[in-house]
């Protein structure tokens, strides 16, 4: 807000250009956050950001996780391997935005997540590898 962004993305997501968040960029395009205490997103997409609360495994996550597919999708295929650097994660979301996730623990981290002309990556796809360059190249094509 301070910068004058928020206004500028969303006249142009109402433009209908296509928008890809990655990491926390994924994180602002949903409705609310908990990182550095309550805050409004984006709301292109319905759900919360909250801290993972899985303390069996260790937090953040830093590494490599199988990127699972949550629908019949085109963007990556099976056994694709991406690259996190998180604490927090999506949840309460509409499960037909949800194309990819990780497990983590006892968690379901959406990985990968679109509506419409807006793609977000929660993992680094330019830290990710050839896969992650094909998500990246996905996103270039069709959107």
């Amino acid at each position: 807000h301070s910068m004058g962004l928020y206004d500028f993305i969303v006249q142009q997501v109402n433009k209908d250009v296509a928008l890809l968040g990655i990491c926390l960029g994924m994180q602002a395009l949903f409705e609310t956050s908990e990182e550095n205490g309550l805050c409004d997103g984006f709301g292109f997409l319905k759900g919360h950001v909250c801290h993972m609360e899985d303390t069996s495994v260790k937090i953040p996550q830093i590494g490599w996780n199988v990127l699972e597919s949550n629908h019949p999708q085109a963007i990556f295929k099976e056994n694709t391997y991406v690259y996190y650097v998180h604490s927090y994660y999506a949840k309460d979301m509409d499960d037909q935005d949800l194309i990819g996730y990780s497990m983590y623990g006892s968690m379901k981290i959406p990985g990968l997540v679109m509506h419409d002309r807006i793609m977000g990556c929660q993992f680094h796809p330019e830290k990710s590898g050839e896969d992650g360059l094909k998500i990246l190249e996905y996103f270039g094509k069709e959107f």
